[in-house]
């Protein structure tokens, strides 16, 4: 099996809200890109749903599309996805950083 990811996209409808689009970064496995193209384009349909929401409104989860990057053909260092974050208080981010940071250090000892 070789290891791929998968560049998931959903959009979120919302009755009387703004539509949102869902972006998720899923490992799967296959045994060649069309193997790994099938699993997420099954795993996209399966988590397509409609809801009704806490105040009544509907919530449909309809699967958009996707892409595939194939683990073996990057590049140490490849960059596949990047985020800019902005905060009005820099100093509370970073603590929530540091405090993430650690835990997750805890969890390896």
């Amino acid at each position: 099996m070789k290891a791929f990811i998968a560049k998931m996209t959903f959009h979120i409808n919302q009755t009387g809200n703004d539509s949102q689009f869902d972006i998720q970064y899923r490992v799967i496995f296959g045994e060649n890109a069309e193997d790994a193209a099938r699993r997420t384009k099954e795993i996209g349909q399966l988590e397509e749903e409609t809801i009704i929401g806490e105040n009544g409104q509907m919530i449909n989860w309809q699967f958009m599309t996707f892409e595939m990057l194939d683990l073996e053909e990057l590049n140490s260092g490849y960059q596949f996805d990047s985020q800019t974050i902005e905060v009005s208080d820099p100093n509370l981010y970073i603590s929530f950083l540091e405090t993430k940071q650690g835990k997750k250090q805890m969890a390896h000892l």
